[in-house]
């Protein structure tokens, strides 16, 4: 059965997949230490970035091989076809 939300409809396992990211959104942004947590998609180079930004978090996309993952408070920066050569 599908839901109708904000304009689209989405199937129940959808819905529940996002009520579940929202907890761990939730979760996550109370650690007061973190400041970038990832999302990554399996099935195509594609990255859900959230920042801390002062007492918020901001949200970037990053997709495409040719996008670059930088990370520097650890130091880091690879590109999105690096991250993902052995997957799939």
């Amino acid at each position: 059965m599908a839901q109708v939300i904000a304009g689209h409809h989405i199937s129940r396992e959808e819905y529940l997949q996002g009520e579940l990211a929202s907890e761990i959104r939730h979760d996550y942004i109370t650690i007061q230490p973190l400041q970038t947590y990832i999302l990554a998609e399996t099935d195509r180079l594609f990255l859900t970035l959230h920042r801390r930004d002062g007492a918020d978090f901001r949200r970037e996309i990053l997709s495409g091989a040719d996008a670059v993952l930088e990370l520097p408070e650890v130091g880091i920066a690879i590109s999105l076809a690096e991250l993902y050569r052995d997957v799939g």
